[in-house]
C-alpha cells in the first residue's frame, strides 16, 4: 500500500512578503532567501533519506487568504500546511495518482 503523499508548503519571491503580511505569518523565516534555504535543506535531507513521499504545492497569497477567511483561520504553521494538503489531495484525487516525488500542484 502506498504511503499518503505530504504537501510541503511553498512560496515564490514575489509572493513570499504577501504571505507574511497575513495574520499569523509572523512564524516564517522574515526574507524568502532565508525560507527558501531551509526548505532546499529539507529537500536535501527527505531526498537522501529517500523520502520521496512529499510534494511541493505553490502556495499563492490571494487563494490562500480567501481560504482563509472562508474558514476563519490564521496563517499559522500549521494551517499553511492543512492548505497546501487539501490542495495536494484534491489534484491527486483529480488526476487519480497516488504517489508524487517534489512536484509542483
Amino acid at each position: 500500500m502506498a504511503s499518503k503523499v505530504r504537501a510541503i508548503p511553498a512560496y515564490t519571491a514575489k509572493d513570499y512578503p504577501h504571505i507574511r503580511q497575513l495574520p499569523g505569518a509572523d512564524d516564517m523565516p522574515a526574507t524568502w532567501e532565508e525560507w527558501h534555504a531551509a526548505f532546499e535543506a529539507a529537500k536535501t535531507e527527505r531526498l537522501r533519506r529517500r523520502e520521496f513521499t512529499h510534494a511541493k504545492v505553490l502556495i499563492r497569497p490571494g487563494k490562500f487568504k480567501g481560504w482563509l477567511d472562508d474558514n476563519s483561520l490564521s496563517a499559522l504553521e500549521h494551517t499553511r500546511q492543512l492548505y497546501a494538503q487539501e490542495l495536494l489531495d484534491t489534484k491527486l484525487a483529480r488526476d487519480g495518482k497516488r504517489t508524487a516525488r517534489w512536484s509542483e500542484c
